[in-house]
């Protein structure tokens, strides 16, 4: 089940939007914001902002607003990007 669960994801998104979910997990522990664009390997927060959306549509992220202040955004992996990862991880990309 997994298996086609990562097999239908990687099919709707893109490669780039694939490897920002992968340095999401290992480089941030699967919880990152927009001013991590840099080391996520990106230029601008406006070139990550598609790729973020790309794994929002398919449901391996979600993005939540700072309930004290609402202009900061965090990133986190959901249950079933975590379970992307593991099929990943055992069972190759």
């Amino acid at each position: 089940m997994a298996e086609s669960i990562r097999d239908a994801v990687k099919a709707q998104t893109g490669p780039r939007a694939m490897k920002l979910f992968q340095d999401a997990i290992t480089q941030f522990d699967g919880e990152f914001g927009p001013g991590d664009f840099t080391t996520l390997g990106f230029k601008s927060v406006q070139a990550m902002r598609p790729q973020v959306k790309a794994l929002e549509e398919v449901g391996l992220v979600e993005a939540q607003k700072d309930d004290v202040d609402q202009r900061r955004k965090s990133i986190s992996v959901t249950g079933k990007g975590w379970l992307v990862h593991w099929c990943i991880l055992t069972h190759g990309s």
